[in-house]
């Protein structure tokens, strides 16, 4: 992904947006960190001293041990709360607009995201307990519509005698919506060839749960990393011309995670999923002096991820040539 759709943007009008509008917010933020990085150690010194006493005093008294352990809890607690404030204010003195001077629309916490629909198109698994969402972004970019978000799926796991559970993590990752330019007349969906059990029973030759037939294409590389299922033959062959092959085997390369994309032509929107155990759009450290621009640097380079998308995969192609 070496465009970058963001740099004849950023080099007209943002830098004095940053010097007028962010640098003077993140200058007077500044100081509520530095406080907050003091509560921080606070709470860690708090939860140090009752992990003191509960394994290191030799004691028999249960409440000088109940004791420690309320401190443990109460430090870590407070450690928890004064992060998640930090993270709060630096994303509504940062993020938030910076998204806005690019067209984009951020929220922290979504109301809602068409979390089925992906589960429908086969690019999430049905089966899980919990979800969680975070920083949603959506917008436009050169006419194309653009909605995304951070979504972490996870079931409940049980041991054997069902006494004690634990919640295993099978998704992390981002899910994107982009407007494409025409209407699909079938469903497509191309999957990661290591996309745990799925990648594992195509591999084995065995047919997943995937609505239509298998498509088979002549790039080698491509039909190495990816296997594609559609109710339209003809329709798939069309979308997936050369050039959008090998744009998908880039993304997949620069998003080079375990499980790595997968996507899905549905009705007049291409559904992305993209693993990653690293969260975006928080604005950097909260242990780093905030007004710097590396900071600003660093979520220019996330949204040109994202938004590069819209050039790497040529959304805005009509013809698909």
């Amino acid at each position: 992904m070496s465009e970058n759709p963001l740099s004849a943007l950023s080099a007209e009008g943002f830098s004095t947006f940053y010097e007028d509008t962010i640098e003077p917010a993140l200058t007077e933020f500044e100081q509520d960190r530095q406080r907050d990085i003091r509560l921080v150690y606070a709470s860690i010194v708090i939860a140090a001293i009752g992990a003191g006493i509960v394994f290191l005093l030799d004691t028999d008294s249960s409440l000088l041990s109940f004791f420690g352990m309320a401190l443990i809890v109460a430090g870590i607690a407070g450690q928890h709360v004064v992060r998640k404030r930090m993270s709060t204010a630096l994303k509504n003195a940062l993020v938030a607009p910076v998204c806005a001077f690019f067209g984009l629309t951020y929220t922290q916490k979504p109301v809602r995201m068409p979390i089925n629909r992906f589960i429908r198109a086969g690019l999430l698994p049905a089966q899980y307990d919990k979800f969680s969402t975070e920083d949603q972004i959506n917008g436009t970019h050169k006419g194309v519509a653009v909605d995304l978000c951070e979504l972490t799926l996870t079931r409940t796991v049980r041991d054997k005698d069902k006494d004690t559970s634990s919640d295993e993590t099978i998704f992390q990752g981002m899910i994107l919506t982009y407007s494409f330019a025409k209407p699909f007349t079938g469903e497509t969906r191309i999957l990661s060839n290591s996309s745990g059990l799925l990648g594992w029973l195509s591999r084995s030759g065995l047919k997943p749960q995937q609505a239509g037939e298998r498509v088979h294409l002549e790039d080698p590389v491509f039909e190495e990393q990816f296997n594609v299922y559609s109710t339209d033959q003809v329709e798939a062959r069309y979308l997936l011309t050369p050039r959008f092959m090998e744009r998908l085997v880039a993304l997949s390369a620069h998003f080079s995670e375990r499980n790595g994309v997968s996507v899905a032509f549905s009705e007049s929107d291409i559904l992305i999923c993209l693993r990653s155990g690293k969260d975006r759009f928080e604005g950097g450290g909260l242990f780093k002096q905030l007004n710097s621009r590396e900071r600003v640097e660093e979520l220019l380079g996330e949204l040109n991820q994202v938004l590069g998308i819209v050039d790497v995969l040529d959304l805005t192609n009509q013809t698909r040539i």
